[in-house]
């Protein structure tokens, strides 16, 4: 179908995103729970703040350097606007067990430890996005000269990309703490509401917190076009995003 269409870069947006997301299943189904079942509040929450934050960069950042690698020439067919949907399975399957994790927690101190420190790693993995991307780019040409090179003739659809990034993870992040929340409470593994709702309350706060600064940080520090964006997305983003 693909190549009926004439999508030249199928494996880049649709195929190792979606290897990456099989695997990533994989692990997080048959061998996190075997780490983190052994383990008590305090070395969890080093686990899910180290560990589980590394794991993750390791698989979004592959997807997202592989929609990268899809030139601004061919926007007619790869708007940089949508190629978030090529990164936003991973996004949200990873921040989906990550909040797991952080549902499982039963020490208040806990929670707030690994809630507001999980916002600090937010918060910098989202205003080092492009610093990181840069790096991984040159790795992947092996010469840091024909990565500058084609981020300055592309850096205008980076920037695209980037600012349909944010917005994607302004919803996805609260849908990830609402759907693990109520996976939690109606398997019945949450030992009490009140300790449910304080969980919950943590996760949605320390997370509002995080969109607010990083937010200011984005759009009024570095100027970038996040309001352009949104009212620039694709025709049928709800449903697609769905």
């Amino acid at each position: 179908v693909g190549a009926h269409l004439k999508l030249h870069h199928m494996f880049k947006v649709v195929i190792f995103p979606f290897i990456l997301m099989n695997v990533g299943l994989f692990i997080l189904k048959f061998c996190m729970p075997l780490i983190v079942v052994h383990l008590t509040d305090y070395p969890k929450v080093a686990f899910r703040l180290i560990a589980y934050s590394m794991v993750t960069e390791l698989f979004v950042g592959k997807a997202r350097m592989a929609c990268r690698l899809v030139p601004l020439v061919d926007e007619d067919v790869y708007r940089p606007e949508d190629k978030v949907f090529a990164v936003l399975g991973l996004d949200c399957l990873f921040g989906y067990w990550g909040r797991i994790i952080l549902m499982d927690l039963q020490d208040p101190g806990a929670v707030l430890v690994a809630n507001f420190g999980n916002a600090a790693l937010e918060f910098f993995a989202r205003i080092t996005v492009v610093q990181r991307d840069k790096f991984y780019l040159g790795l992947t040409y092996r010469s840091f000269e024909r990565r500058n090179s084609y981020w300055s003739t592309n850096a205008k659809g980076m920037m695209r990309f980037r600012c349909s990034m944010i917005i994607s993870h302004l919803f996805s992040e609260y849908l990830m703490i609402a759907a693990a929340a109520a996976f939690y409470w109606w398997s019945g593994i949450a030992k009490d509401l009140s300790s449910h709702l304080y969980n919950c309350m943590v996760q949605v706060v320390s997370e509002l917190i995080t969109d607010v600064v990083t937010l200011y940080w984005e759009i009024f520090r570095h100027k970038l076009p996040v309001i352009p964006a949104w009212f620039d997305r694709q025709q049928h983003w709800g449903p697609i995003f769905g």
